[in-house]
């Protein structure tokens, strides 16, 4: 059968299969494809084919080069949807690797991190940077306006609060916290806070109700310190200790901190408060003022009580030098022995006091001391012996004058009786109130009337106040430290003060 012959038709009269009758002429239609075969045909057919034409030749060429292209395009695209998984954390960021929706890797650090790229997989971000929020109005009473400008001055500060206000609260615009003694103060604060544990944050609390978690569980845990406090100590901000050594915050601060912290690691969110801070604290308004004349009373009172140590300490020194504690302590065994009606113990607890004060080692409870003695108490003890010394040379000179004259009395009685005379004559006429008067010869008796010269009156009487004024100070202070002495040392009187 040759190719280019026309199918039968079946159909068609006289054909295989067909209707009879007689056969229908065939008709040819025009071949609208030609197969040839290749050069080389086992069939022996004659090479009818042609030269390709060259369009369909560059037809080809460029099909093949765009497929190759097309592949190349795939190719990165496929090296690009993997290099995608590579993201970068920030300092302030944590990562979460998921793969298929199930954590891969939690709190990855800054950085590039991989992940699968989508859908496979995701690097979910979360944020966890310093966040502040301020409690203004919790436990504040409601303020107007002006009152708020006036507390934020650098001048004039939340003392401008006192005597105003309403005489009630309002529980629904005032805030206040109740302390364990059973008074009402007003405090504002501030809290920093952020998420340490990125994947807790980002799976339990929703980054919208964040900042209400955070205030509430704040708050509780300001409630619950403030209740465990007396006013006082809030007041004061007084510090917490802890063995001993206090601490930068205040016993509130840590309590609140600690108790919020708890609510929070209770339902486990991920956050982690580093600081509640009271920023404003302030009792009732109605009676601030009585609490800063309280306030300002025991800072006097503290400040007494240091000027009086050191007023003690620093007379201790000027008296005894660096041997003062020492001799506290000796003088505090003597009163309690006489007390004791002990008199060999404090006949010798006396010899040491002596001892000590003229720098002289002793033995005390076994061990032996030696302390160097200054101050008023050497000085004492050095005119003491110069007055022991100068006593003993008058007596010895007065004596040896005694001898001497007793001898010369004995020797010749009207020279030193003429000679006595003289020299009291002499001291007589050398004094300044004594006034000589020269009568001329041959004069028996002369009476003479006359004033005394009122200068010297004066100055003579000066002179005599003056030395009574001394002497009368001087037997006070000798009378006062006697009395001071007894007092220390009679047991009668310490019964009595107690």
């Amino acid at each position: 059968m040759n190719p280019r012959d026309p199918l039968p038709n079946p159909d068609a009269p006289g054909s295989p299969g067909g209707g009879g009758g007689a056969p229908a002429p065939r008709r040819r239609n025009a071949a609208s494809v030609t197969i040839r075969q290749q050069p080389g045909a086992d069939d022996g057919s004659p090479d009818d084919s042609a030269p390709i034409d060259a369009a369909t030749r560059s037809l080809a060429d460029a099909l093949r080069i765009s497929y190759r292209l097309l592949l190349a395009a795939m190719v990165v695209l496929v090296v690009l949807y993997i290099f995608s998984g590579f993201q970068s954390v920030k300092e302030s960021e944590k990562g979460i690797r998921l793969l298929f929706g199930r954590v891969q890797a939690k709190d990855l650090g800054a950085g590039f991190q991989f992940s699968a790229p989508a859908p496979f997989g995701e690097l979910v971000k979360v944020q966890t940077g310093l966040r502040n929020e301020e409690i203004n109005n919790a436990f504040f009473p409601k303020l107007s306006e002006v009152e708020e400008k006036q507390i934020t001055d650098k001048d004039k500060g939340p003392q401008t609060l006192a005597d105003g206000g309403a005489d009630t609260l309002d529980p629904d615009n005032d805030g206040q916290l109740l302390t364990a003694d059973g008074n009402i103060v007003h405090a504002r604060w501030s809290i920093s806070y952020q998420r340490t544990q990125a994947w807790l944050a980002e799976q339990n609390i929703n980054p919208d109700f964040e900042r209400k978690i955070v205030v509430a569980a704040a708050c509780q845990g300001i409630v619950h310190a403030a209740a465990g406090l007396p006013i006082d100590d809030i007041l004061k901000k007084q510090g917490e200790t802890t063995s001993g050594q206090q601490v930068g915050s205040s016993k509130i601060e840590l309590r609140a901190k600690e108790a919020a912290q708890t609510a929070l690691n209770r339902i486990e969110s991920g956050i982690t408060i580093n600081q509640m801070a009271m920023t404003l604290v302030i009792p009732p308004r109605k009676v601030m003022r009585q609490y800063e004349e309280v306030q300002a009373n025991q800072s006097n009172k503290s400040t007494l009580i240091e000027n009086a140590r050191t007023k003690r300490k620093d007379t201790l020194t000027q008296t005894a030098g660096t041997a003062a504690d020492l001799l506290l302590e000796l003088i505090d065994r003597y009163e309690e022995a006489l007390t004791l009606k002990q008199k060999d113990r404090a006949d010798q607890t006396l010899t040491m006091i002596d001892k000590v004060m003229l720098n002289e080692p002793v033995d005390l409870d076994g061990k032996p001391v030696a302390v160097r003695t200054s101050g008023n108490v050497t000085a004492k003890v050095n005119d003491a012996r110069q007055y022991r010394t100068s006593v003993v040379n008058d007596a010895q000179g007065e004596a040896a004058f005694f001898e001497a004259k007793r001898q010369l009395f004995e020797s010749n009685p009207l020279v030193m009786v003429h000679g006595d005379w003289s020299d009291a004559m002499r001291n007589l006429m050398a004094r300044d109130n004594v006034q000589a008067m020269w009568l001329p010869p041959g004069t028996a008796r002369q009476i003479i009337q006359i004033n005394r010269d009122p200068r010297i009156a004066a100055a003579d009487e000066e002179r005599e106040n003056i030395k009574q004024a001394e002497d009368a100070m001087k037997a006070r202070m000798l009378q006062r430290e006697r009395e001071r002495f007894q007092q220390r040392t009679d047991p009668a009187s310490k019964v009595r003060e107690q």
